[in-house]
């Protein structure tokens, strides 16, 4: 009988990949025109002692193309060092500086939307390492005026020197072509990814506010979709993502992220069940 329960539970597992896996080919990129309206967009970038990346992506970031004065880079510090901090405060973004018991990039990115002053249409979410392409401001923009509210873009390996990161960059695709483009292609929503997020300033503002979790990317996307939000997946609008390059790294975030998984599974699953199919 036990025998039976696990053939039938990898069975649906292994069908439901091969379904996404085969709609994959099918996905269709949405054709956007050129918007002449410029949303004002906040850049979050929170960043956790990554000191050795942050000084760089912050210039990176600084450049995009967009006008100057319709978006803003919010570089959320957690636990930099004092030099750093000095560095990232005398460039054109808006830092602020966090500290927590216990981190999460959910309670940095609650924490830095509570103090914005300004009014912003479109959030965006970055992790420190990420260096967008140039037109991705541009890009976001176009689609947020012709109606997509929740998006995750492409995520794609910016270093592929090692063994590790070429093998952590596959997976990300792998990940895309199954659970991005695959599920949009069936209607469903795409996977957020936790980096390479674009959002309505008000929907991450108020929809983040109630989640404080190590898988917030997980926990938002549940919010999201029971909703009835859909997260649509826009191929070709890169973010080059830094993968680890040591065995090690790659197994303490693996570890990470399973974990977390589980712990979603557990809460969520009668929930998701569900919302699937609900679409």
């Amino acid at each position: 009988m036990f025998e039976n329960f696990l053939f039938a539970f990898f069975l649906l597992n292994t069908v439901y990949v091969l379904i996404l896996s085969l709609a994959g080919f099918f996905y269709k990129k949405v054709q956007v025109k050129k918007s002449e309206v410029t949303n004002r967009i906040a850049v979050l970038v929170p960043c956790y002692k990554e000191d050795k990346v942050i000084l760089s992506t912050t210039q990176n970031l600084l450049s995009l193309k967009y006008p100057k004065e319709k978006f803003d880079i919010i570089i959320i510090a957690d636990s930099l060092k004092s030099e750093t901090l000095s560095s990232l405060f005398s460039t054109e973004a808006i830092v602020v500086p966090v500290s927590f018991e216990r981190s999460t990039k959910s309670k940095s990115l609650n924490y830095a939307m509570a103090q914005l002053t300004k009014q912003y249409q479109i959030a965006i979410v970055l992790d420190a390492d990420n260096i967008p392409t140039p037109d991705f401001l541009e890009d976001i923009n176009d689609l947020f005026n012709t109606g997509y509210n929740v998006i995750q873009c492409q995520r794609v390996a910016k270093n592929t020197g090692s063994s590790m990161a070429f093998l952590d960059g596959i997976s990300e695709a792998i990940n895309n072509h199954l659970f991005r483009q695959g599920a949009n292609a069936l209607g469903l929503s795409s996977a957020l990814i936790g980096s390479g997020m674009a959002f309505s300033f008000e929907i991450l503002r108020d929809e983040l506010a109630i989640i404080d979790s190590p898988v917030e990317d997980k926990a938002l996307q549940i919010a999201l979709v029971e909703r009835g939000y859909k997260i649509h997946y826009r191929k070709g609008t890169f973010v080059f993502d830094e993968k680890v390059d040591s065995p090690e790294a790659y197994k303490n975030q693996r570890t990470r992220w399973i974990a977390g998984q589980y712990k979603m599974l557990k809460d969520h699953f009668f929930k998701g069940i569900k919302l699937l199919l609900k679409k």
